[in-house]
């Protein structure tokens, strides 16, 4: 937890940990859970409740971090210093975004041949939302540039390089796996 947390505002901490934990668990469910009489998770669906969702996500996280009420809080750091916490930051975040993709990709493993770059930036949205909320109870610098380049990057680097590289995989994939189930009729 962070040491400054008692001198936090409380409404907008609790907005944006109350919004990062909805962000989570919708998105979430939107990769994981088919929609009723379906098969597989919407793909069109999840691509856009990702985007509005994190988009709301990360257009809080700048308000938060340019907000007046929170400018006393504000601190400037030294460049070094700077890119020190980014690196911290990021690789917490993305530790943390780790467990829910890894449980997210095992579990779509064998249903993400159609719309799967799709679901998985719906996967790692909600990865990356987690590891937003983590960081802002975490993170104790309250430097506006800082929240918002850092943390809006862990916001949304998951789903981003999980939508990037899951098309050539998948989709090769499928190909091979589609091959092999192809049954022949006659002689």
């Amino acid at each position: 937890m962070r040491g400054d947390l008692a001198n936090l505002p409380p409404v907008p901490f609790a907005v944006y940990a109350a919004s990062g934990l909805s962000t989570f668990l919708a998105l979430l469910w939107c990769a994981l859970i088919p929609p009723r009489g379906q098969i597989l998770a919407s793909g069109r669906t999840s691509a856009r409740i990702t985007a509005v969702m994190l988009g709301a996500l990360v257009g809080l996280d700048l308000a938060i971090a340019f907000h007046p009420f929170t400018r006393q809080l504000h601190q400037t750091t030294p460049l070094a210093d700077a890119w020190a916490a980014a690196g911290r930051c990021l690789a917490t975040s993305l530790g943390i975004a780790a467990a829910p993709l890894a449980l997210g990709l095992w579990s779509l493993r064998r249903v993400l041949l159609v719309g799967g770059w799709r679901v998985l930036s719906a996967l790692g949205g909600a990865a990356g939302a987690l590891g937003g909320l983590v960081l802002h109870v975490h993170c104790a610098i309250s430097s506006a540039p800082h929240i918002a380049v850092v943390h809006g990057t862990a916001l949304v680097l998951p789903a981003a390089i999980l939508a990037l590289v899951a098309p050539g995989r998948l989709s090769t994939r499928a190909a091979r796996d589609m091959s092999d189930a192809v049954v022949k009729h006659g002689p």
